[in-house]
């Protein structure tokens, strides 16, 4: 794609998405029943079969890019057989029509009863959703051992979408999608698919709307297309691939410390899912039961864990008093800049934003400064008072089901923690559209309230 058609077409899916980089979903209503009923679960599934157990060998997901010819062939054999059958039997709900239809029905506004964006349910549904995917794509082409790949873009050697994607780049290939605004030679924005901050934090209640506004949104608006919006984004095959690799984070977040866990209520263990399995029994799994992926799902990751775990062991987030919003700006009072200033240097220190306001018509990805020149000049990482990225995805492309609104948001404040407290006057926040180059949109961030969260590590 001619470099600025890609950004034509980028900016007409980020004016028509919008997700954000912490949290909950506003509930909406449906403007009608026909596109509920397009995207609902064909078949019967008034008696469901609840899930018990998998009997295959525990096999590894490994990073799409380090795919060998024979398994890319592979990957391409079972999405080409689950495509076919969407054309065969167009009834049939292992079919790749139906498999999109499943994110589409309970994940962009398509009539299903529960809500996954926006809610602690996020996690644990998507991993059921790929649980079954993927077993359906192995029974397709008489494959147990078959697993999904995931397409590892924290790394900076794989911030191109994976070449089983794109080559060919054409309908001939079942893992392309000719929608998409991320053309085979692009790379990810440097600010996309970081998940730092969602690592650092120390519990499931704030890991996961972090890790499901960026990097989970930001590369959703990146790939564009059908991927820009929820209902369409697993059209796409490159979605599999994405959510196979936010479902590795959230694997290695409770690897990296014994007090990482999940939700311990019962009513979050008892939440169950329905999907029709690979031999298209209507099934319930609670989220209890993929917790432990490993020995109930039959998957491992392969490659490597984020560099960041290893480095980085918090004992516990204290928050810093005195921190407040006077006339919607930021006042950090004497006191906490010295308890910051005394803490800067052996300790990490996040600004957590609570209900940023942010446009909701739109998908976009926006970045976040504390200093309007730079926002004017929007470089991104490359300026000094540059905070971070929140990411908005519509729910649909025609804007008809509402958009995700955030919740919170937390930014890594180390790296600039001694300029921001140089400055004596209280703060405004401002964003801007990350691919409007010239600043020329920048408003000011209002939000709700703010904290200032500090960390020792151990």
């Amino acid at each position: 794609m001619h470099s600025k058609d890609r950004e034509d077409s980028r900016r007409e899916f980020i004016a028509r998405i919008g997700f954000d980089a912490a949290t909950l979903l506003v509930p909406v209503s449906f403007a009608g029943q026909a596109f509920g009923q397009a995207c609902a679960p064909p078949g019967n599934t008034a008696n469901p079969v609840a899930w018990t157990r998998d009997c295959r060998t525990i096999q590894a997901r490994r990073p799409a890019s380090t795919l060998t010819a024979s398994e890319i062939t592979k990957l391409k054999n079972a999405y080409k057989a689950m495509r076919d059958l969407a054309v065969s039997d167009p009834a049939d709900p292992r079919g790749f029509t139906h498999q999109a239809n499943i994110h589409c029905h309970n994940c962009g506004g398509g009539g299903s009863s529960i809500q996954v964006h926006g809610t602690l349910r996020f996690l644990p549904w998507h991993r059921a959703y790929l649980y079954f995917h993927e077993r359906i794509l192995g029974h397709l082409i008489g494959d147990t051992n078959f697993r999904l790949p995931f397409w590892d873009w924290e790394n900076p050697a794989h911030r191109k979408m994976p070449g089983a994607y794109t080559n060919p780049n054409n309908a001939t290939n079942p893992l392309f999608n000719g929608t998409r605004a991320l053309g085979p030679a692009d790379d990810l924005d440097p600010t996309s698919g970081q998940p730092a901050t969602a690592l650092a934090q120390t519990n499931f209640n704030d890991f996961s709307p972090e890790l499901e506004g960026a990097p989970h949104g930001s590369v959703h608006v990146d790939v564009g297309g059908d991927m820009g919006a929820f209902n369409s984004a697993a059209r796409d095959p490159i979605f599999y691939a994405h959510h196979s690799n936010v479902d590795k984070i959230w694997s290695d977040w409770m690897a990296a410390d014994v007090t990482h866990t999940a939700p311990a209520t019962a009513a979050w263990q008892n939440q169950t899912q329905g999907f029709f399995d690979e031999n298209k029994t209507w099934r319930t799994i609670r989220n209890i039961d993929v917790v432990n992926h490993e020995p109930n799902l039959r998957y491992r990751y392969a490659g490597r864990s984020y560099d960041f775990i290893s480095i980085r062991c918090f004992l516990r987030w204290d928050i810093v008093a005195n921190v407040s919003l006077v006339n919607a700006r930021i006042r950090i009072a004497p006191l906490a800049r010295t308890t910051l200033r005394n803490t800067m240097e052996k300790s990490v220190t996040h600004l957590r934003i609570i209900d940023p306001k942010l446009p909701s018509d739109r998908s976009a990805n926006y970045n976040v400064y504390y200093d309007e020149r730079d926002a004017k000049e929007n470089k991104g990482k490359g300026a000094g008072t540059y905070l971070g990225m929140l990411s908005v995805v519509l729910m649909d492309k025609e804007s008809a089901h509402g958009a995700s609104i955030p919740r919170q948001a937390d930014f890594d404040l180390s790296p600039k923690l001694k300029a921001l407290l140089d400055k004596t006057d209280d703060i405004d926040l401002y964003y801007v559209d990350r691919n409007d180059k010239q600043g020329s949109r920048v408003s000011k961030l209002p939000f709700r309230s703010v904290q200032m969260r500090v960390a020792k590590e151990s």
